[in-house]
C-alpha cells in the first residue's frame, strides 16, 4: 500500500498519474487529428487511437487501484472509490467512442 502526502509536489503529481496519462495522449491525438485533412480513414483511425488511449489510462489507473495508492485529504481524492469511478468512466469512454465510429 502506498499511501501519498500530497503536500509534496512530486507525490501529488504520482496521483495524477492516470489523469496526466489520459490529457497527454488526448493532447497528443489533437495534434494528429489537426495535422492531416480530414477524411473518413483519418477518422476511424483516431478513433481507434482513443479506444487505444482509454484502455492504457485504465490499465495504469487499475495498477494504481492493485497497488493501494491512497492519501491523506488534500486536493484531489486517492483512494480506491477514485480509481474505480476512473474505471467505469474509461470504460464508458471506450465504449461511446467505438459506438460513434462510422464503418
Amino acid at each position: 500500500m502506498e499511501r501519498l502526502d500530497l503536500s509534496v509536489p512530486l507525490q501529488l503529481t504520482i496521483a495524477l498519474g492516470p489523469d496526466l496519462v489520459l490529457m497527454g495522449g488526448a493532447m497528443l491525438l489533437l495534434i494528429w487529428a489537426a495535422w492531416r485533412p480530414d477524411s473518413a480513414s483519418h477518422q476511424r483511425a483516431l478513433a481507434n487511437a482513443s479506444i487505444v488511449l482509454t484502455i492504457v489510462a485504465g490499465a495504469v489507473t487499475w495498477w494504481y487501484l492493485l497497488h493501494g495508492f491512497t492519501a491523506a485529504p488534500g486536493p484531489i481524492a486517492v483512494d480506491n472509490f477514485r480509481w474505480m469511478a476512473d474505471l467505469v468512466i474509461l470504460i464508458g469512454t471506450a465504449f461511446a467512442i467505438a459506438l460513434a465510429r462510422d464503418e
